[in-house]
């Protein structure tokens, strides 16, 4: 055994020697012929190199160039329309310095390079158009937004005014959602419903005879004057259409500048070509020997090692590396081809990270969801609220927290069952839910009848409107409510807390909800189917 292990050896170490052998003399005679190869390509590294690293380079420079009109069509402020055309023009100035360095084409490029400069100027010019234009409109939008701050603040003195509040927030909903528009038929649209409902508030308040030159004048000036909002968005949106026209005509400007560069390139590099096919030909000729006389002696062991590598090797590390991505990614697979050992393992990896997740996933399902209605429970919502304030108090935003009771939900539960209370709970959750029109907003059951949601993000006039259309929208399902003392229809009271983080603020969340209840206690307290506002600054509160 012993002898036969030592002739294996002997054997295996003589074929080694054979083949280092074998290797030195390819190399000694490769050597000789890749120095005359060598002489060739130095010619052609001096000649014509060059010529194909100054095109690339030139036509890198138009390729960024058109990159950068890009970003200064897309600009939405001055600072980044300077930026993006300092940027520009620097770039001209490297171009025109390459060209002044080398002869190519200066019959048709110069001539090209300023008529697109002349248009970069043009581009530029409506870029700051509509900039101005943007901030007209912000400005327009922040004169409406205070116009009817005063006008909700004039409607609340009135006796019975839900119904022209109710229109208020309407018109307020439907300014916002022009400032969101990107097609004029759309505003189009917006306008036709705003004069309709501008016309409407008009004969409320002349049935209630009050002077709606006053009231309403204001709001038609803002919304349908020359200078108006609507007309401001038109305005925007044309100036906006002319930029992006004009960035799509400087952008074919610059790919015929490109193509005439790609053009020389191609002559060059065709040149190259032949060139470079010459010393191909040579360099096969000279490496045909040398790959005759090595492959012999690395075939038999280049197969067994490419054999064991692919056979073992690359399974066993494909294996390793799903394991890793799958214990990590939810939706990651185990796939081992085969039928051996590995391919079982990584079955039985599969089979049980499978398990692993589907309990995982059951577990947080059950203890982030509330059974009966479906939506978040207690234990997401403090999750959510330390999230949220986490995120407010380094980006120094406003948190709003509302907590809702549903109105005298023992006497409809008394009334209509437990099956009915289970019902009228899980609409108001699904309509609670559903009138929360943003992603980062949130909605749970708190307990019992009570529901609770986070406004990321909120002032306390923002989330005044909020609680009136979640009232409203909750009084418009008219679930029938005969126990009700205070409407026919199901209904719900709101108290609301907001903190404003001017800077970073000592108070817990434990205090935001608990100022949350004391206001809707007050709101329970001046006879419920209403709304009350805690109001925090840097931990100083009003209620209100």
């Amino acid at each position: 055994m012993k002898s036969n292990s030592r002739h294996t050896i002997k054997l295996f170490t003589y074929a080694q020697l054979g083949i280092v052998a074998l290797f030195i003399i390819v190399v000694l005679f490769s050597t000789v012929r890749l120095t005359e190869l060598g002489k060739i390509l130095a010619d052609l590294t001096n000649s014509t190199i060059p010529k194909i690293s100054y095109a690339a380079s030139l036509n890198t420079q138009i390729q960024n160039l058109a990159t950068l009109t890009s970003i200064l069509a897309s600009s939405q402020n001055s600072p980044a329309q300077q930026l993006a055309r300092q940027t520009i023009d620097s770039s001209l100035v490297r171009i025109n310095e390459s060209m002044l360095n080398d002869a190519t084409d200066r019959q048709y490029l110069p001539t090209q390079l300023a008529t697109l400069t002349k248009e970069i100027n043009e581009l530029d010019g409506l870029v700051k158009q509509r900039i101005i234009f943007q901030r007209l409109l912000n400005d327009k939008k922040d004169e409406l937004n205070t116009n009817l701050q005063r006008l909700f603040a004039s409607i609340r003195l009135i006796e019975n005014s839900n119904e022209i509040e109710n229109m208020l927030v309407e018109v307020l909903l439907l300014s916002v959602k022009i400032s969101e528009q990107n097609r004029l038929h759309e505003i189009r649209q917006i306008e036709l419903a705003l004069n309709s409902l501008t016309m409407t508030l008009k004969n409320k308040l002349v049935e209630r005879k009050l002077d709606n030159t006053i009231l309403i004048k204001p709001l038609e000036r803002l919304l349908f004057g020359t200078e108006g909002l609507i007309n401001q968005k038109v305005q925007s949106l044309r100036i906006d259409g002319r930029t992006r026209g004009r960035d799509n005509f400087v952008r074919n400007l610059i790919a015929d500048v490109a193509s005439n560069l790609q053009y020389q390139a191609y002559v060059v590099n065709k040149e190259s070509m032949e060139d470079a096919k010459k010393v191909n030909e040579l360099a096969a000729q000279y490496s045909k020997l040398t790959i005759i006389s090595g492959v012999f002696a690395v075939f038999l062991t280049l197969g067994i090692i490419y054999y064991l590598h692919q056979r073992i090797v690359l399974r066993l590390v494909s294996l390793s590396s799903q394991v890793s991505v799958a214990s990590k990614t939810p939706d990651a697979v185990i796939n081992i081809d085969g039928n051996d050992e590995i391919a079982r393992l990584a079955d039985t990896f599969s089979l049980y990270l499978e398990r692993v997740k589907e309990q995982e996933s059951a577990l947080l399902n059950m203890t982030l969801t509330d059974p009966l209605t479906g939506i978040p429970n207690r234990r997401a919502f403090e999750r959510k609220l330390s999230e949220t304030i986490e995120l407010a108090m380094r980006n120094k935003w406003a948190v709003t927290v509302i907590l809702i009771d549903v109105d005298y939900f023992k006497l409809y539960n008394d009334h209509y069952g437990h099956a009915g209370g289970d019902a009228c709970l899980r609409l108001v959750a699904s309509e609670l839910n559903k009138t929360l029109l943003r992603q980062s907003d949130f909605c749970g059951r708190f307990g019992g009848e009570e529901f609770i949601c986070i406004l990321p993000n909120t002032g306390a006039e923002a989330a005044n409107v909020i609680c009136e259309t979640l009232r409203y929208a909750i009084e418009e399902l008219k679930i029938p409510h005969v126990k009700s003392t205070i409407n026919d229809y199901v209904t719900i009271s709101l108290g609301a807390s907001t903190l404003t983080f001017n800077h970073n603020s000592d108070l817990t969340k434990e205090i935001l909800i608990l100022e949350a209840d004391k206001a809707l206690y007050q709101a329970k307290a001046q006879g419920r189917n209403r709304s009350c506002f805690s109001h925090f600054v840097s931990g100083n509160f009003s209620l209100k």
